[in-house]
């Protein structure tokens, strides 16, 4: 019998673990490429290191655990609310 391991997690993370298993992309990629941006472009222009977004879009780095400072650049720089890239 298969088991499921997450039958007892709470939405949130039912939430997480399916975006994850779908491929859904990230918000913070969905917005760059809506804002006509390459990573380059969107890491120069809000002075946040490459490396870092491609984490967040990858979502090998969880962006809700972020510093505020540059969640703060990454959504000046995409034109949108700070709350939606988290």
């Amino acid at each position: 019998m298969n088991y499921f391991p997450y039958h007892e997690m709470d939405i949130m993370h039912m939430v997480d673990y399916y975006e994850k298993r779908l491929n859904i992309p990230s918000k913070l990629k969905l917005m760059r490429e809506k804002m006509g941006l390459s990573q380059s472009q969107l890491a120069l222009n809000a002075d946040v290191p490459l490396r870092t977004i491609k984490s967040y879009e990858q979502k090998t780095v969880d962006i809700s655990k972020a510093q505020i400072k540059t969640i703060y650049k990454l959504a000046r720089e995409l034109c949108c609310k700070m709350e939606y890239l988290i």
